[in-house]
């Protein structure tokens, strides 16, 4: 069947006619235009019609198969305004697929085309936390009415409500029922050449949830590759805009180092006093760089790993044995609402 299927695409694909019907048969869509074995590589008109058609549709995930196939044509049709208009309505839902296709696309973008990108993108993530964080026990902090002098102020929900009226009302001050506050720690993202693709979306999520989640502790971010960078330090103040931002400017390059990133992370966490201190690294396991990491592990009071999987079995061995040396707790995650479940059994 495959074979009759792919002599009709590569006998059609130059001609209008064919163009319309894929546009109009989602399964022969699906069948040839999306796969790489079947379909010849779009030329440049043709990339760039069904990518407008996929964005009007708000079929993002369509989008990016197209890319895969022709990225310059692609990153054409958001010259146009109204293309970033298609995005910001996926990304209110939280759809990390707009964070997918602007990783795929950033090399293509410039100037300030690239920065409204990022910025949807770094939306995205942060209402992809939210859709997934809110609405389970175990809240750290609870959304109240806001009461003077007996309760604060979230200022952050407060704000966005700001946003979308043109006067505050009494009942758009969002209140915060303090409850009990996981200490300080820091997190540790690894950023190197084995982290592409849904890894990097799944890791800025999990950091965009835990910055969210822990904002009022004490908490660093280091991301890593072959070396280490403090992102944010742990007395550090920073937004999580700007946060999630400088994690998507990443690319996923070079060597794995996780011995470095560990002697980074101890320094930071040397920083706070509160003897009931974390650290959480994330990170397929596949170091290539360094001396082996384990003596590092045992020095930490507790060290949590989530593992983000990877084609080769021993990361995975090496993440268990790094958290069962850090007397911390170990996690596989591959879906977005394993995520919240997942950190929440740890800091229990």
């Amino acid at each position: 069947m495959e074979k009759p299927l792919k002599k009709t695409v590569e006998e059609e694909v130059s001609t209008r006619n064919y163009l319309g019907s894929v546009l109009e048969t989602k399964s022969l869509l699906q069948e040839s235009v999306l796969s790489s074995t079947s379909f010849p590589r779009l030329n440049f008109s043709e990339a760039k019609e069904l990518a407008e058609n996929y964005l009007k549709n708000l079929e993002i995930k369509n989008l990016i198969e197209v890319t895969k196939l022709n990225m310059f044509a692609v990153s054409k049709i958001f010259e146009e305004d109204a293309s970033f208009t298609f995005l910001e309505k996926e990304a209110e839902k939280g759809n990390l697929d707009i964070v997918t296709l602007f990783l795929l696309l950033r090399s293509e973008l410039r100037g300030d085309l690239l920065e409204k990108f990022r910025n949807i993108a770094v939306k995205t993530v942060i209402q992809g936390s939210f859709k997934v964080l809110c609405k389970e026990r175990g809240k750290i902090k609870k959304n109240v009415k806001y009461k003077p002098g007996k309760t604060d102020f979230d200022e952050e929900k407060t704000l966005e409500n700001a946003l979308v009226k043109e006067v505050l009302g009494y009942e758009d001050i969002v209140g915060l029922d303090k409850r009990k506050k996981i200490s300080g720690g820091v997190v540790l993202l690894d950023v190197s050449g084995s982290m592409h693709g849904n890894k990097i979306v799944n890791a800025a999520l999990i950091a965009s949830v835990v910055t969210h989640q822990l904002k009022s502790s004490e908490l660093g971010l280091v991301v890593f590759s072959e070396k280490s960078e403090v992102v944010k330090g742990v007395k550090e103040k920073k937004p999580l805009i700007k946060i999630i931002s400088e994690i998507l400017s990443l690319k996923p390059i070079g060597y794995t180092n996780i011995e470095n990133v560990l002697l980074t992370g101890l320094v930071e966490l040397s920083k706070i006093k509160k003897r009931d201190k974390w650290g959480l690294l994330i990170t397929d396991g596949l170091y290539n760089r360094g001396k082996p990491p384990y003596s590092v592990a045992k020095q930490y009071p507790k060290l949590h790993v989530i593992y983000t999987h990877g084609k080769q079995d021993w990361g995975r061995k090496t993440c268990i044995r790094l958290a069962n040396l850090g007397k911390g707790k170990f996690a596989s995650v591959t879906k977005t609402n394993e995520i919240v479940k997942e950190i929440r059994k740890m800091f229990k």
